[in-house]
């Protein structure tokens, strides 16, 4: 996704609010406590499932940051890399800069 305009982090916000509002009537209330379900993975082995979120990754630019589109397109997976790092919705927000702190 691309944004065009200051001030997209509040819509996000909201956005990661309502899709975690509306999972919770999907879930027992046993599961919700856990923070997750137990059922059978591909292989068909029993496995904790965390519950289902909803993950953010974005970075930061600019026209002065002087980015190739594929360099660009990295800071977008470690991004999204990190945001998917928790169990739970989430919001990463990665400044262009930070690409050698995160590698």
């Amino acid at each position: 996704m691309i944004f065009t305009r200051q001030g997209w982090q509040p819509s996000v916000l909201q956005l990661l609010n309502q899709f975690d509002s509306r999972r919770e009537p999907l879930y027992r209330q046993k599961d919700l406590d856990a923070g997750g379900i137990v059922a059978k993975d591909r292989d068909g082995q029993q496995r904790f499932f965390h519950l289902t979120g909803l993950a953010v990754g974005v970075t930061r630019w600019t026209s002065a940051t002087q980015l190739s589109i594929q360099e660009l397109s990295e800071l977008a997976s470690l991004a999204k890399k990190q945001a998917k790092k928790n169990h739970w919705s989430t919001l990463y927000v990665q400044e262009s800069d930070e690409r050698e702190r995160v590698e």
